[in-house]
């Protein structure tokens, strides 16, 4: 699942009333949102249509953050949703962060791009790659060092990685008090030592699986509150603190992936001259060869049973149906086959008159079941046979005899 696609799901689970992104770019994650929005970009350049009650604003962050009346468009009401995704540098995503803490709820939910980067060289202070994340990763482990009140949850989406950050609380001032401090053991001259886990991805939560859990919901009951209580937003997340991990993805190893992931791998590989494997895997649980092929000649035999092939079919309630040549009736129906099953048959019929055969049994007959109308032909010249005479021969023959002895001319002389 790409970036864009969990900021989808989020906007359509938490249904925000506000929404603030720091880093427009070209305004794809801008767009996802229909809430009343604010936009932070000093160089954006929008190239997709944006459908929101929208503050575009061509600033840094610092200064927006700072200035008085600069997010007067959301008039006094909290952040529901934001995102994070400026500078790609741990100080200023961190710093960032801090800002748009302030303006939340205990049932709002920020989100901060790029925190897992796939190597060494994507994770650079200085860019030099196509991909650059930057040492964003970085900020994870601090909030997870200075704010263990949070629930910070790296999330395995394509490209780089996402972070949810829930339970914010917009009075704490541990970041602020130690920011200097923190910007000192952040800010590393290249190459960045990135631990296993995070080019591993060990710790990342399936995006799925994280979707799908009745938190969101639970968030957007709490938040008809003014102040949430921060105790039961913790009840609403408990089954996130303690996720299951999406298990490693490294170079080289086994890529569960969609589609996108898939395409998005192979352009990388191409550009970078890597060799990808990719191996196409029926998903556990789907069905086979066989089961399709059986499945398929199901269908097809029900499609004759319903065009009326003959058989027995099923009507709701558990009646069934006797179906003869495009027609059918009830068993109870006059006219309908109604002989015992196991009556002795004799060549296709059975002996009991009914005109199902052994192949399409049925279960009864002392009435036959009505055929329909032969066709009607063309009458064509009589066919030659014996002389049929309309009286009789002499008085001892029947008014409708056939006189053995009778010719082309006549009956003999000397009658029958």
């Amino acid at each position: 699942m790409l970036r864009h696609d969990l900021l989808r799901r989020l906007h359509r689970a938490l249904r925000p009333r506000t929404y603030l992104e720091v880093g427009v770019n070209d305004g794809r994650s801008l767009s996802l949102s229909r809430a009343r929005s604010v936009a932070i970009d000093p160089a954006f350049k929008v190239t997709v249509d944006l459908r929101a009650d929208l503050h575009l604003v061509r600033s840094t962050s610092d200064e927006v953050f700072t200035t008085p009346g600069a997010l007067s468009h959301l008039r006094g009401r909290p952040v529901d949703l934001g995102f994070v995704d400026g500078l790609h540098l741990a100080e200023f995503a961190l710093r960032d962060f801090m800002h748009l803490e302030r303006l939340t709820t205990p049932g709002s939910v920020v989100v901060v791009d790029d925190v897992l980067p796939r190597d060494v060289p994507e994770a650079a202070r200085d860019r030099h790659t196509l991909a650059w994340t930057g040492d964003v990763y970085k900020v994870v482990d601090v909030l997870r060092r200075y704010r263990p009140d949070l629930v910070v949850l790296e999330v395995d989406t394509g490209p780089t990685g996402t972070a949810v950050v829930l339970c914010p609380d917009a009075g704490s001032q541990v970041l602020h008090e130690a920011y200097d401090e923190i910007v000192e053991h952040l800010v590393t001259p290249d190459p960045q030592v990135v631990p296993a886990s995070v080019l591993g991805r060990t710790h990342a939560v399936d995006p799925a699986r994280l979707l799908a859990s009745p938190a969101w919901s639970a968030l957007r009951l709490l938040r008809a509150h003014r102040r949430p209580d921060p105790g039961r937003v913790r009840e609403a997340v408990a089954d996130l603190v303690e996720p299951r991990p999406a298990g490693p993805r490294r170079a080289g190893g086994a890529l569960m992936a969609g589609p996108r992931e898939v395409a998005l791998a192979l352009s990388l590989a191409r550009r970078r001259g890597d060799d990808l494997v990719v191996r196409v895997q029926r998903p556990p649980g789907s069905p086979g060869g066989r089961q399709r092929a059986a499945a398929a000649a199901a269908r097809r035999r029900a499609d004759g049973r319903r065009r009326g092939r003959g058989g027995t079919a099923r009507l709701r309630g558990g009646r069934d149906l006797h179906r003869s040549r495009g027609r059918a009736r009830r068993l109870d129906e006059p006219g309908a086959c109604t002989c015992a099953p196991g009556v002795a048959r004799s060549g296709s019929a059975r002996s009991c008159g009914c005109p199902r055969t052994a192949r399409s049994p049925c279960s009864g007959a002392t009435r036959p079941a009505r055929r329909a109308p032969p066709r009607r032909r063309r009458p064509g010249p009589p066919a030659p046979g014996p002389v049929r005479w309309p009286t009789a021969c002499s008085p001892c023959c029947p008014p409708t005899a056939r006189c053995a002895s009778a010719g082309p001319s006549g009956p003999p002389a000397g009658g029958c």
